[in-house]
């Protein structure tokens, strides 16, 4: 017999019988129950017996792991028919990345699975292969513009832009899966510097110096229901799309922020020469009521902050990650908050500490407690390097490093791995491509060209700003004033040739 494991919440009289055993009482009185081990033939008929019930068996199922159910499938005939069944396999992969589930592209859910809902796709003959991908180049938006900052989910692809006097900047969202326009709203004759995406909320931040919420009608608030300035604006509308729902007045211009699940905006503020200036904490439901860390101060540890993130599937004010710079020496650190205490900063990471000119750019963060950022050197180099801080093991002879063989114009993380864009700027026509690493294996790898040919517009390096996104179900790069959008796209050994 094989032995596996079901999760605790699982009823008690099933993990009996998982591990075996059977309650058998006697009929003299005064005496206790004995517990008696099963042999395998009798397991087994236990288990065809559990079987019968098709839906107690699927939620069996469902309680184990993947591996555990292969490990079920030498029990029995019956048992392997009810653990190999598709709803089995279909449960654990939209358990792993929802509804963002590539589940369209695969003949089965177990071959979703096995291949990583398509990013690791595994071919019988030759192992492990490349991804595929379908790349669409979207129209530039009228008038063009600079994107500035983009995100994205299953459902929209969020995009802010620069903004002038004659051309205000723009709040575009689309569909990530064909790229046509859900929404194209103006929002301020200043330039939109970030922007932030929840299930039916956006929030954005500019040198407009304000905050402003846009929200799906008819959908839930990203945190409780309690937020009332959230819960009933916009009734009534019929179109779908987002609306404008909520506007912050900020003291600096808003150059990054994160909406948190504690119904709350964490928007990072500098001055309009990018110079740092703080934190401000933003309640939805008492604005008059803020926090605020100064860049200096004692509570970020006498350093200025640069740039925000959130750990993967955990956006809350007790655990936010930002980027610091030392006052004297410029050496950078990543700094792990808990916005709840008087002393927020709870750990400080030095990073650059021996490699002086040099800028954390961009921050990212992974699952918890991996945090990665870029080497971004003053005066440039021919390669790029990503470096890993792991917060339970807080010293860089333990960080990870991730060579390149361009240097880095953007990048996320997605399951575990690193997705970088890199720009061929020593060629003689530029191209974008897309790079893989695997922390887990320490192995580079190339997976696409994005862009053949790239025209920076006599824009320099620094100028030309290029921004990525990820979900599960493939990318987004906004590029000068022009899009591309890659789907996953059925593994290549399904291809006919």
């Amino acid at each position: 017999s094989t032995p596996f494991s079901l999760s605790s919440a699982m009823p008690h009289c099933l993990r009996k019988l998982s591990q075996g055993w059977e309650q058998s009482f006697e009929q003299c009185p005064g005496k206790k129950a004995k517990l008696l081990p099963l042999c395998p033939e009798v397991r087994s008929s236990l288990m065809d017996r559990l079987m019968d019930f098709q839906d107690l068996a699927a939620a069996v199922c469902q309680y184990l792991r993947p591996m555990d159910v292969l490990f079920l499938l030498p029990a029995s005939s019956r048992v392997q028919h009810m653990a190999g069944s598709e709803e089995v396999w279909r449960y654990f992969c939209r358990q792993r990345w929802g509804p963002a589930t590539n589940l369209q592209l695969f003949r089965s859910a177990k071959d979703c699975l096995r291949d990583c809902n398509g990013w690791y796709p595994k071919d019988v003959k030759n192992g492990r292969c490349l991804p595929s991908f379908q790349l669409r180049r979207l129209q530039a938006p009228d008038p063009p513009a600079l994107a500035l900052d983009v995100r994205m989910n299953h459902e929209d692809l969020v995009l802010v832009t620069e903004g002038a006097e004659s051309k205000p900047a723009r709040l575009m969202v689309l569909d990530p899966r064909d790229g046509s326009t859900k929404d194209n709203l103006q929002v301020s004759d200043c330039n939109v510097n970030c922007c932030d995406i929840s299930p039916g909320l956006i929030g954005i931040g500019g040198d407009d110096l304000k905050v402003q919420l846009f929200r799906r009608p008819g959908s839930m608030t990203y945190g409780s229901s309690s937020s009332s300035n959230l819960t009933h604006c916009g009734q009534g509308s019929d179109s779908g799309g987002y609306i404008f729902c909520e506007s912050f007045q900020c003291s600096d211009p808003v150059n990054d922020l994160r909406l948190v699940r504690e119904d709350a905006v964490v928007a990072l503020k500098t001055v309009k020469s990018r110079q740092p200036v703080g934190l401000e904490v933003i309640h939805w439901d008492r604005p008059d009521i803020r926090s605020s860390i100064v860049g200096g101060s004692a509570e970020c540890g006498g350093k200025f902050l640069h740039a925000l993130d959130c750990f993967d599937g955990c956006c809350s004010l007790s655990n936010l990650v930002c980027t610091a710079e030392h006052p004297v020496t410029s050496c950078f650190s990543a700094m792990l908050f808990d916005l709840r205490r008087s002393m927020p900063c709870v750990m400080d990471v030095p990073v650059t500490e021996t490699d002086l000119g040099t800028l954390l750019w961009p921050l990212r963060t992974g699952r918890f407690p991996q945090v990665y950022a870029n080497l971004l050197r003053e005066h440039g180099t021919g390669t790029g390097e990503i470096r890993m801080v792991d917060f339970r093991y807080p010293s860089l002879k333990l960080s990870v490093h991730c060579r390149l063989p361009n240097p880095v114009e953007d990048f996320r993380c997605l399951d575990g791995s690193i997705y970088a864009v890199c720009a061929d700027r020593d060629a003689e026509v530029s191209r974008l491509r897309l790079h893989r690493f695997n922390p887990e294996v320490g192995m580079t790898e190339c997976l696409c060209t994005v862009v053949e040919a790239h025209d920076a517009r006599g824009r320099t390096f620094r100028e030309d700003l290029k921004v990525f996104a990820m979900s599960p179900q493939g990318f987004a790069l906004a590029y000068g004033h022009e899009f591309t959008l890659g789907h996953v796209a059925r593994p290549q050994r399904w291809m006919v040739q």
